[in-house]
């Protein structure tokens, strides 16, 4: 007689912070006004995965925009670097220092007259995310500016997503 055991927990995809951890967070690190303003609707299925719109306005109320924001997370690094590195950015790609401990880390923008943004598309650990911060370019202010800004958010919201743990809390 065989005896098997069985892990309910073995290749489970890793947990990641949901919209509603995310927002908080944001507002802790970066100043401003962060909130949910398109929650994932999948969250209750899933806890290894976030889709969701972030909105904000900046602490000196310059900036304003969304942040469209996915993480998820994997069995395995490996898996998680692999994603990142075959999923495009969004605009044209800027040269950015890889932060320590990352497997992948990507940085885009893009300059559409009025608006701009910064994307990442990033692995560390066995989590992965692809974000991308647009805000409007203010009056009498130059677009490198804004997209300055927009990257730097980006840049943030990258790291609470791969490093950020999860509240627990279904819905958002």
């Amino acid at each position: 007689m065989a005896l098997w055991q069985l892990d309910p927990f073995a290749d489970r995809p890793a947990r990641v912070p949901s919209c509603t951890d995310l927002a908080p967070a944001m507002q802790s690190t970066a100043g401003g006004a962060w909130s949910v303003s398109d929650p994932d609707k999948d969250r209750s299925e899933t806890e290894s995965s976030t889709v969701c719109q972030l909105t904000f306005t900046s602490a000196d109320q310059r900036f304003s925009g969304t942040a469209l924001v996915l993480v998820q997370g994997d069995t395995e690094e490996e898996a998680a670097r692999r994603k990142a590195a075959k999923t495009e950015c969004l605009g044209i790609a800027t040269v950015a220092a890889v932060p320590n401990g990352y497997s992948a880390y990507r940085t885009c923008e893009q300059n559409n007259g009025e608006r701009v943004n910064g994307s990442v598309v990033a692995a560390k650990g066995n989590r992965w995310t692809h974000l991308s911060v647009f805000t409007s370019v203010p009056a009498g202010a130059e677009a490198a500016a804004a997209i300055a800004y927009a990257q730097d958010m980006a840049g943030k919201l990258a790291e609470l997503a791969m490093t950020l743990t999860e509240s627990k809390e279904a819905g958002a």
